[in-house]
């Protein structure tokens, strides 16, 4: 059993369910006994209808699973507290199904405990929501789908003056999907990095005119690229070395000759954390800027209220001297208490 609508669509868009791209396709699992429909609070349902996303809502896991195999939605939303004979809600989110159409599984949780949190990750579920649900989490978690299936490779820059091995990283990271910009020295790094805008910077430590450490430290003298990880390269061993490279600005330290394995797996968990960081600060500055906005609204029209008040008190009309009149707070004007 399923219902399904569409938030911000009308009656006749709704009717058409294949012409739903995937990335704007959400599959919703929640037990009679769950909450029903205010599973999700109004913002929530405000903010789907904003993003203009389709929520398919399944009552039993069996007709979710049929409609996986003729629909891929862009994540399936389960609710833990559903339970039936065969399936739990643990067991939904991480079935192999999902996995097996890389679709993620989101797990809402009244539980925020380690526990529940671990036992969870120990069944395969990356994602986990606690009830009610938060609108900046979800919409983070969804709006990487807004422009397309797949996210933009990540940018990665190579500094190193080994032209061989600058070669060789580039190729490799470019091999594993990852946009990648070199440098054969820093003396011009700022102006790469605010061209490029990379999401992870992997330096030499050692090169001509600036060394790799010199340049993290003028890098991490603008605050806009204080997100950006800076990775060194060294065939230096030295334990001394490396720690006296990290506090100038440095975030790992990679020992050549580095693994293609152990390149490709750092370059993808930097540059993960930077893009979802740099996400968070967009949301947050959009944020601020609408208070902001919100905040200027209130003054404008407390000012007009005050000058209207003003001339309704002070009126000239007052002055004639056969009318007693008095001032009297706290009352009631059109409604409002001033």
């Amino acid at each position: 059993m399923s219902d399904s609508f569409l938030p911000a669509a009308d009656a006749s868009s709704a009717s058409a369910e294949s012409d739903v791209p995937p990335q704007r396709r959400l599959f919703l699992l929640q037990g009679e006994m769950s909450g029903g429909p205010s599973l999700f609070p109004t913002a929530v349902e405000n903010a789907l209808s904003r993003e203009v996303y389709r929520l398919d809502s399944f009552r039993d896991a069996a007709s979710l699973f049929d409609a996986l195999k003729k629909n891929k939605p862009f994540a399936v939303l389960v609710d833990k507290d559903y339970a039936d004979p065969q399936h739990t809600g643990l067991t939904v989110a991480s079935s192999t199904l999902l996995g097996n159409q890389n679709i993620p599984g989101i797990l809402i949780a009244s539980e925020n405990d380690m526990e529940s949190r671990l036992t969870a990750v120990r069944a395969g579920v990356h994602h986990y929501l606690t009830k009610p649900v938060n609108i900046d989490q979800l919409e983070n978690m969804l709006s990487r789908a807004t422009h397309g299936e797949q996210e933009a490779p990540y940018r990665i820059l190579v500094v190193d003056d080994d032209e061989l091995l600058r070669g060789l990283f580039e190729l490799t990271l470019k091999r594993a999907g990852l946009e990648v910009n070199t440098l054969p020295h820093a003396n011009n790094i700022v102006e790469e990095v605010h061209a490029f805008q990379p999401e992870l910077i992997f330096m030499d430590v050692q090169m001509p005119g600036a060394s790799g450490p010199e340049a993290a430290s003028v890098i991490r003298q603008i605050p806009e690229f204080d997100v950006i990880p800076i990775v060194y390269l060294s065939g230096n061993t030295e334990l001394d070395l490396q720690l006296a490279a990290l506090t100038l600005g440095g975030d790992d330290f990679l020992t050549k000759p580095v693994d293609s394995t152990h390149l490709v797996v750092t370059a993808t968990a930097r540059a993960t954390r930077t893009r979802g960081l740099q996400q968070t600060q967009r949301r947050l500055m959009h944020t601020a800027q609408e208070l902001q906005s919100y905040q200027r609204l209130a003054e404008h029209e407390q000012h007009m209220a005050q000058q209207l008040m003003n001339r309704m008190i002070f009126s000239k009309d007052l002055e004639d001297e056969s009318m007693q009149y008095w001032h009297q707070p706290a009352s009631r004007f059109s409604g409002d208490l001033v």
